[in-house]
């Protein structure tokens, strides 16, 4: 919206003025000022973008309104619009700033349209020039290096605050009283410098010694060109000034260590002795005479027979093969070593042999740590193949179970023995996800879960493997404990803690695991600021026992950490545990006393108790089918058999594969019958993965549900992405298995 001020106290001069701008302009607004009042009020406003005034008004006259806005807003174009100035006002008005000058007539009314125009427009040049001319300005002023401008004659034209600060001036006032030629250290570099000037037109890179206004010199790189006006002639020298001086220093200093043999040597940090032929020391650096005593034996001036029992002439090898050895110094402390020697020159030369040598206790103490861990991944990946076989095996005892149980005619104790053959097949099979779970190949499950319950059973397990000295007790408040967990994930947190507590008791003591909840409010204390104000439940493992030292509880979240000796820890539980609960987006607290105990409290986030939870009902009414055709493919035939049997019971009519390329064939041959598929995951000849690739590409509308008892990685690759409708892993649960089943022959 463009806005115009009009000046005038005619009422209708403004109107033809509102009249003719309004035909040419479009979306003005108008603001009228016809008397003192009005014209101070519209001076407190910014919001005009010109202004248009007569020269004869009742209560000024143009020119004191032409001064008064300029002097506040001496960028705001300003049109004069009268009939009784004369041609001395307008010039004087065209001097204060005035933008144009208009006489009121009715045939001027259109040169007044074009006057506005050509004022807006010459207003937004000059703001566009003066948001240039800032920038200009704030580069240059902000620039750190030393931009100037002088006169060959070596007046100061115009220097940034970078060059004040440089040369030690306050101002450019304080600068003008010398000239360019009086900071220079050398005046026949000026002298040269205007020479090459004149002749080339520019410099750069020259390196010379200026004077700072204190006197000292410094170290400057100067880069220069010279400015001509259109005849050739000499204007001024533009140019920057780099203070270098740290980088001459530092080039200097560089010459002086590379000079010198025993810089070099000083500053490495591997050992390193001179021998001369005869064995003898000639120089040991630093880190050399830190172990002189315990791996030498020597000192400088001393002969050298034997490094570690060994003599010296096994550590030595000709340029240019370097070979390292180790050494090992019993100690106390026990110490490993890397050693390398190189003759310098030919044997006989007289030129003797250089020795090095590093201590590498600490990174073979860090590969037998990574060892430990690759055998215990190399454990969990057998734990995680026994367990593909095991899950196919509870997978038909849980499957045949539960087909029985869904018989009505069975007598109570047939149901009763039944019953308990499939409580303690899941038992298995929740013992197995604890395997995978090892093995960090299982999934994290995470629902509602109550924690009371939870520790109750895992009190029950834990009092097997807990010695008889250590006394376990177990405390909670009234009320449910729920919070949003994976609860295998939360049984290695408690075991991973109530095994460190036990190894902290030799000698028996008390293991206590309590529950609590805290409330959180904003603005309060918690143990973390990351902690969120709420609800939140409190499990606390605490131990009798020897507590943590203050130098080691500094790292007792560190992967690898141990206070265990070798073979008896690998320093990964607490690490793991710290993990567990970050993953679950809780926070752990320590609390120890050296001889007093130890007491781990794990915070977790407070959920609502799930409405209309149930128990598990074992009988279940299951969706029937209506003879449509199920494509399985499954190479453990006992599981196939499974598959035949709840297939028919529920009436559908089943193909079967014992792997993928079976799979393929018989689906090309069934193409149109076949709506969704069931396959394994891992099969002989073509897996799960690659059969649902080609089936989808066949049969897009196809459903393909894949089943596994070996543990997979959601995150190694996209199930979706593969063709792949439903993940399930084994054993399956019938009911939610027929349901599912239902489900995706529904969507067809």
């Amino acid at each position: 919206m463009l806005k115009i001020m009009l000046i005038d106290d005619d009422p209708n001069d403004r109107l033809l003025v509102v009249r003719e701008l309004s035909k040419e302009l479009e979306g003005v607004e108008f603001e009228h000022v016809t008397d003192p009042g009005s014209f101070s009020q519209a001076m407190q406003n910014d919001e005009c973008d010109l202004i248009i005034t007569d020269y004869s008004l009742r209560w000024s006259d143009g020119l004191k309104v032409l001064k008064e806005v300029k002097s506040r807003r001496p960028d705001i174009p300003i049109i004069m619009f009268t009939g009784t100035g004369s041609e001395e006002i307008a010039v004087k008005a065209m001097k204060m700033g005035l933008d144009d000058y208009v006489l009121k007539s009715s045939r001027h009314y259109i040169r007044l349209v074009v006057s506005v125009k050509a004022a807006l427009e010459r207003a937004e040049d000059r703001a566009r020039f003066s948001v240039l001319e800032r920038r200009y300005h704030h580069l240059f002023n902000n620039l750190p290096l030393c931009v100037y401008r002088t006169t060959m004659d070596g007046d100061w034209l115009d220097i940034n605050r970078s060059g004040l600060d440089l040369f030690g001036f306050g101002s450019m006032e304080e600068l003008i009283q010398k000239k360019a030629q009086e900071m220079y250290c050398d005046g026949s570099d000026r002298v040269r410098l205007l020479e090459t000037l004149t002749r080339d037109g520019g410099i750069s890179g020259w390196r010379v010694r200026m004077f700072k206004k204190d006197g000292s010199c410094f170290w400057a790189k100067l880069h220069s060109r010279l400015v001509r006006d259109e005849k050739g002639d000499a204007l001024y020298i533009d140019g920057i000034i780099e203070d270098i001086t740290r980088l001459v220093e530092a080039e200097n200093e560089l010459r002086q260590l590379v000079s010198t043999l025993d810089t070099v040597v000083e500053h490495i940090p591997e050992g390193i002795v001179l021998l001369g032929e005869d064995h003898e020391i000639s120089l040991a650096n630093p880190a050399a005479e830190k172990y002189r005593e315990s791996l030498l034996g020597a000192g400088v001036g001393d002969k050298l027979e034997k490094i570690a029992g060994r003599a010296v002439e096994q550590y030595l090898v000709s340029p240019p093969a370097v070979l390292w050895h180790s050494a090992v110094v019993d100690g106390p402390p026990r110490m490993l070593f890397e050693l390398a020697g190189r003759r310098i020159g030919e044997s006989g030369s007289g030129k003797g042999m250089v020795l090095v040598f590093r201590d590498v206790t600490g990174r073979k103490e860090f590969e037998e740590k990574v060892h430990s861990q690759e055998k215990l991944a190399a454990v969990g990946q057998l734990a995680a193949g026994i367990a593909h076989d095991f899950n196919n095996i509870l997978t038909g005892i849980i499957g045949y179970s539960e087909m029985l149980l869904l018989g009505e005619e069975m007598d109570v104790k047939a149901r009763q023995k039944i019953e308990a053959i499939l409580s303690n097949s899941q038992k298995a099979a929740q013992l197995v996800r604890q395997v995978l779970d090892f093995s960090r190949k299982s999934l994290s499950i995470m629902g509602p879960l109550e924690l009371k319950g939870v520790i109750k059973e895992f009190l029950k397990f834990i009092e097997r493997t807990i010695p008889e000295n250590i006394h376990i007790t177990f405390e909670s408040e009234d009320g449910s404990y729920i919070v949003n967990a994976d609860e295998t994930k939360i049984q290695q947190v408690l075991a991973n803690l109530a095994v460190n507590a036990k190894d902290a008791m030799p000698e028996g003591g008390e293991l206590q695991f309590r529950l609590s909840k805290i409330s959180v409010s904003p603005g309060s204390e918690a143990i973390s600021r990351d902690m969120q104000p709420g609800d939140w439940v409190a499990v606390t493992v605490a131990d009798s026992g020897s507590g943590i030292p203050p130098a080691v509880r500094a790292h007792i979240f560190e992967p690898f950490f141990t206070t265990k000796g070798i073979s008896k820890g690998t320093g990964l539980g607490l690490s793991q545990v710290y993990g567990i609960v970050k993953q679950h987006k809780g926070f752990i607290d320590v609390q120890t006393e050296t001889g007093k105990g130890t007491g781990f409290i794990i915070y977790l986030p407070s959920m609502d108790e799930p409405s209309g939870a149930t128990g598990k009902d074992n009988v279940k009414s299951i969706p029937k089918g209506h003879g449509e055709t199920i494509l399985v493919a499954e190479d453990d035939n006992e599981v196939l058999e499974l598959f035949r049997a709840v297939f028919a019971e529920l009436g559908y009519k089943l193909l079967a594969a014992s792997n993928g390329k079976d799979a393929v064939n018989v689906f090309q041959k069934h193409l149109d019958e076949i709506n969704l598929v069931i396959t394994d995951l891992i099969m002989p000849e073509m897996g799960g993965i690659e059969l649902s690739e080609r089936l989808k590409k066949l049969k897009p509308s196809l459903k393909i549900i894949a089943l596994s008892g070996y543990p997979f990685e959601v995150e190694d690759w996209s199930w979706s992405e593969k063709g792949i409708d439903e993940l399930m892993d084994k054993p399956i649960d019938i009911p939610r298995f027929a349901e599912m089943v239902r489900k995706y022959l529904s969507e067809i």
